[in-house]
């Protein structure tokens, strides 16, 4: 144990764990947020950190106690490839319904999932998810997910024409298309192209015109 232990002392994964805990952290809060994007995906700082907050998850947050809670986890192709935190999530597939629990996982190519060191467990999971949603994808791609989700042809053969907002929902088998519809509210929330948007190259436009004009700025 001190051998392996030791990196997150002295090694590359030193100053994880080993400085004081943040106590100003209201875990009670209505959102919680585990931000892990800084961390290296291929690290092994990755699983490490998943074990823990997995282990949180279990025995801390979710409780018998009536409340609906959701479980989202952003990226979770990577996540999902540790057999260990594939496991946990299973867990919480199987014994989601009693706990009052939904657990959604996003990830961009189901094969980086169903292939990966884990594709056992993940194949667990995806046959326990009762409902799947399938945006667009390429052609090849949306043939390898029809594959594995058992999706009609006419599903896998729509899906690399969808836009933006319509998907391919699969909710116990009925396969249906489906447009989200996107409050103003919401909107702002969702909208992930804004570094794309005209106004923010107008934006950078002037900025950089502003500083080629007057350099000390």
């Amino acid at each position: 144990m001190a051998l392996v232990l030791d990196r997150l002392v002295d090694g590359d994964l030193r100053g994880m764990f080993d400085g004081s805990t943040t106590t100003d952290i209201d875990l009670d809060a209505p959102l919680i947020v585990f931000d892990l994007s800084h961390i290296d995906r291929n690290s092994i700082a990755m699983p490490i950190l998943m074990a823990i907050v997995g282990v949180w998850l279990e025995h801390t947050w979710i409780r018998p106690d009536r409340k609906k809670r959701i479980f989202l986890v952003e990226e979770a192709w990577h996540i999902i490839n540790s057999p260990f935190v594939a496991q946990l999530f299973q867990r919480l597939l199987k014994f989601g319904r009693r706990l009052g629990l939904s657990f959604i996982a996003v990830v961009h190519h189901l094969s980086d999932v169903v292939d990966g060191a884990a594709a056992k467990e993940a194949s667990a999971i995806l046959k326990m998810a009762s409902t799947r949603t399938i945006y667009m994808q390429k052609a090849d791609e949306a043939r390898a997910t029809g594959r594995v989700l058992g999706l009609p042809r006419w599903a896998v053969e729509i899906i690399p024409t969808l836009s933006p907002g319509i998907a391919v929902w699969d909710v116990n088998g009925n396969v249906q298309v489906v447009k989200h519809l996107i409050t103003e509210q919401e909107r702002p929330l969702v909208f992930t192209d804004r570094a794309m948007t005209e106004d923010a190259i107008i934006e950078r436009t002037r900025a950089s015109k502003q500083l080629a004009d007057d350099p000390a700025a």
